[in-house]
């Protein structure tokens, strides 16, 4: 029997210290965890994505027959692809070639549309009104107190 308390006895004091040192073991990995911070992984260098396209002109007029070659300016100046992709709301009035050539078709209004085609969904945009040939073009603002009067006459003559 004294044997058997020997047994008893060592395998309860090492089941405590077991148990104790898995507690210490644990309590210094959530340490580790809690305040190691993980290594941040190197991602491989992303392309630079188009973030605005400008035109090179504000809202132009047109005369039936004319051209008009658009540029844009690109940013950021890094980017990866800086290629655009041209298009007209209204190809029966404006057509737009890919360098961004304008032929004023007919008398009328057509939105150009430059697109960067490096996916990131960038578009510029100007508006083209196209009179007719030979024709007086107003180059009135409607925010310039009393054009706003002109420019209704001169829809309503036009009409």
């Amino acid at each position: 029997m004294n044997t058997l308390y020997i047994i008893y006895s060592m395998k309860r004091k090492l089941f405590k210290t077991s148990i104790f040192f898995t507690a210490v073991l644990l309590t210094i990995a959530i340490f580790l965890l809690a305040v190691c911070k993980p290594e941040e992984q190197i991602e491989p260098d992303k392309p630079v994505l188009v973030t605005n396209i400008t035109m090179n002109a504000e809202n132009t007029s047109l005369n039936k027959g004319d051209d008009l070659t658009l540029s844009v300016m690109i940013t950021p100046d890094n980017a990866a692809n800086k290629g655009i992709t041209w298009e007209s709301s209204n190809p029966n009035v404006v057509t737009v070639s890919d360098e961004g050539l304008l032929n004023a078709v007919s008398i009328g209004e057509a939105v150009i549309t430059a697109s960067a085609k490096d996916g990131s969904g960038i578009k510029g945009s100007i508006t083209i009104t196209v009179a007719a040939s030979g024709s007086f073009r107003w180059n009135f603002s409607e925010n310039i107190p009393g054009c706003f009067l002109i420019i209704q006459m001169i829809r309503l003559v036009q009409q």
